[in-house]
């Protein structure tokens, strides 16, 4: 899964404020294919390829090492198609592509490796959202957990 963060964050003493927006590449999908007897077969896909979120986060730091909560808004991209099958054709009914927003919470720690620089490790909980038109419980729940490097711009210099 590949993804990219940007974000501010403003710190006094050891308490530590800040926002933080990511998008990540998701592809999850799932299937189920119902029989409607005599012969025929519907069949429906749904997918989520994508998803987003802007999140506040809050914590302290201590001795480089920050640890904070986070929670705001999630974004997913959502498609579905349904289609039947049976007796030599398969007409597509329905391609239903939706963007779904809903929120997200979870926490993580950041570890300052220089001046500049700093490694993390998060979780994420995205609430489970249902996608429209399924025939089937296709929530778009995540439960994430990432790491990553982070560059930090130095502010005031410019």
């Amino acid at each position: 899964m590949s993804s990219g963060t940007v974000g501010a964050n403003w710190q006094t003493g050891d308490t530590v404020i800040g926002v933080q927006g990511d998008m990540q590449w998701a592809d999850q999908a799932a299937a189920a294919v119902t029989d409607c007897s005599l012969g025929c077969s519907l069949n429906d896909y749904a997918r989520v390829p994508w998803l987003a979120t802007v999140r506040a986060r809050a914590g302290k730091t201590f001795d480089g090492l920050f640890v904070y909560g986070t929670g705001g808004f999630a974004s997913f991209g959502a498609a579905n198609n349904l289609n039947a099958g049976g007796f030599g054709s398969t007409p597509n009914f329905g391609n239903l592509s939706s963007g779904i927003i809903d929120w997200s919470i979870g926490g993580g720690m950041e570890l300052s490796l220089d001046k500049n620089m700093s490694a993390k490790i998060e979780y994420l909980h995205n609430t489970p959202t249902s996608i429209s038109g399924s025939l089937f419980d296709n929530d778009a729940k995540n439960d994430i957990v990432r790491g990553g490097v982070d560059y930090r711009l130095p502010v005031g210099t410019w």
